[in-house]
């Protein structure tokens, strides 16, 4: 369990990030303990700690707290009572913590440290984790238990976290196209990707679920960018079939160094819209917007039940009500621009989009209902939803 994965957890979800952001996805959380001066030798590798920052004066409280960033722990969460200078204690505690990139968050006093511990220890334990007594680190217990699913939608966040330290994070979310061997061609392209990646040495993530792919490239300053690492292994594998929306560092710098590229970084300005090119751009905060969505329970059963019938209607009556829908959408209701690019006369047209409503018990006329679907429909063509079978 990372550092993110701990403060996405109520009641750490409220804890403010001081330093280390960029840290959050990468630093594991083996323990959790509570800590406070003059302990801080005690500390193990991928302890989470806990602490007032109570001490017999200020000196020695910042003394314990630098220690603790100085250790190897995973993070240091402070919650310091009323009464204690915060500036006075924490200032001179920032500076080192930035400089070793180490997290350190601060918690509102009125949370129970025994209700953080409560929620880490149990997460740790449903990984199928215990404690080992003789170095108080986290091991892993010799019996068998259920691989942690990769999950797009938290892919995303931890995207979206180091890219509030850095710029140089670029993201790219991928679908196979239609086609029989489409699912096939993604599987393909993402080893090239996988293969290039680690001859390049480049810092890549993967991400990767029936339908989607995330790719997630840190330092991209270099000639390697994702967009031109995507298209290398394209032109590899001959890939002719997966659309990629990318979330370039900086899509004007992008087309300014490959005139070429200046078309498709034209292509689906909004949010998740497909075009005729391979790939599209847009920024890294609409599919942090999506996957924030996407993690919500409830709104992912309410997009099953507006999306699902959609499907299942396209399934039985090979019809288009879930393209027809995004082109609608991505086209500002435009009804006409929807026609063209669907090949349809305005009648054929007008005639789905009443199924629509009809199957979905949404009005295409109310600005509310317009922003779900079209959220919706984006949720599902990116795989970002369970419960909904493929077309």
């Amino acid at each position: 369990m990372s550092v993110l994965d701990a403060i996405s957890l109520p009641p750490l979800n409220v804890a403010e990030v001081l330093t280390g952001r960029s840290a959050l996805a990468y630093r594991s959380v083996r323990w959790i303990q509570v800590m406070h001066w003059p302990s801080d030798e005690f500390v193990r590798p991928g302890d989470l700690v806990l602490s007032t920052g109570v001490a017999p004066s200020e000196q020695a409280a910042r003394e314990f707290l630098e220690n603790v960033v100085r250790s190897d722990a995973a993070a240091l969460i402070v919650s310091l009572p009323e009464g204690l200078d915060q500036q006075a204690i924490l200032a001179p505690v920032i500076p080192v913590a930035r400089a070793r990139e180490f997290p350190v968050l601060s918690l509102p006093w009125e949370v129970p440290f025994a209700d953080v511990s409560r929620t880490i220890v149990t997460r740790l334990m449903a990984m199928g984790c215990y404690a080992d007594e003789s170095s108080c680190a986290l091991r892993h217990a010799g019996v068998r238990r259920t691989p942690l699913k990769l999950n797009v939608s938290e892919e995303i966040s931890r995207a979206m976290a180091l890219r509030a330290e850095s710029a140089d994070v670029e993201v790219a979310l991928g679908r196979p196209g239609a086609g029989a061997d489409a699912h096939e061609s993604l599987a393909r392209l993402v080893a090239e990707l996988q293969s290039t990646a680690a001859r390049e040495q480049l810092q890549l993530r993967l991400c990767q679920r029936p339908g989607v792919a995330l790719l997630v490239l840190e330092d991209g300053r270099g000639v390697m960018t994702l967009r031109r690492l995507l298209e290398r292994a394209r032109q590899s594998v001959s890939d002719t079939s997966t659309h990629w929306v990318v979330a370039d560092r900086d899509g004007h710098e992008a087309s300014h160094e490959a005139p070429e590229l200046a078309q498709s970084m034209k292509v689906g300005r909004e949010i998740m819209r497909d075009g005729d090119s391979w790939v599209a751009s847009q920024p890294l905060e609409s599919l942090f917007v999506l996957g924030a969505m996407a993690q919500n329970p409830l709104i992912n059963s309410v997009v099953v039940d507006a999306v699902g019938p959609l499907v299942e209607y396209d399934r039985q009556n090979r019809r288009n009500l879930v393209e027809t829908l995004q082109v609608f959408l991505d086209e500002s209701c435009n009804t006409s621009a929807a026609a063209r690019r669907l090949f349809l006369n305005r009648h054929s047209l007008m005639y789905r989009l009443t199924k629509i409503e009809e199957l979905t018990g949404f009005s295409l006329k109310e600005p509310a209902d317009r922003f779900f679907l079209h959220a919706s429909v984006r949720l599902y063509r990116y795989r970002l939803v369970e419960g909904i079978a493929e077309e």
